[in-house]
């Protein structure tokens, strides 16, 4: 992600006064800005055959202080990433509006009881690309939850991707609280998450 970027770097993070329709800056060397935009897509999936069951439901999404606090250190070669790259998808029950100095989920789904082997995040997919004409960069994660007899998984308000698979871990990098609940008990909940990265 951000390769395009490379050799911008070591200037400091502009604060980010992030709306919840995301409009987060980054300083790039020659005095010019980034801005990223975030969107997370979902829809339901019949449990048995996989099959969509429903249109895909668009939601705002806020990419938090903390992750751009870890881009910039990136861009500086600050630290090597160690944490790993930002690909696991998390779901909560929380319905606390999502704010930039967030660092987890309101309320995340926790790791299964079974001997903390199996974990309520996904692993995604992850592809990063152009879009458009004036340079744009789409960094993008899907991965599928399957239905879930979990408590509360009927009523999933939030969403989150992170470094690490397992719950109440890792860096955060965006957070969206939805505007309509989710199911996840009775639907498989297929998550598309786009963050574009455009010169402004």
């Amino acid at each position: 992600m951000l390769n395009w970027m490379k050799g911008c770097a070591r200037d400091a993070l502009d604060k980010m006064g992030i709306a919840e329709m995301i409009t987060s800056k980054i300083s790039v060397k020659d005095g010019g800005m980034i801005r990223m935009n975030g969107i997370v897509k979902t829809r339901y999936l019949d449990p048995i055959t996989g099959h969509p069951t429903s249109d895909w439901m668009i939601d705002k999404n806020l990419v938090v202080d903390v992750a751009a606090v870890e881009i910039v250190k990136w861009l500086a070669d600050a630290t090597p990433q160690a944490a790993g790259l930002w690909s696991y998808m998390a779901l909560g029950s929380g319905s606390t509006a999502a704010a930039h100095d967030d660092t987890g989920l309101t309320t995340e789904f926790a790791d299964s009881a079974v001997g903390g082997s199996e974990y309520a995040r996904a692993v995604s997919v992850l592809t990063a690309e152009a879009s458009g004409a004036n340079g744009d960069k789409v960094y993008q994660a899907v991965a599928t939850f399957a239905a879930s007899a979990q408590t509360n998984r009927d009523v999933v308000n939030e969403f989150g991707m992170f470094t690490t698979l397992e719950s109440g871990s890792g860096v955060m990098f965006n957070h969206s609280v939805f505007a309509v609940v989710r199911d996840n008990k009775n639907n498989a909940l297929e998550i598309i998450y786009q963050c574009t990265v455009a010169p402004v």
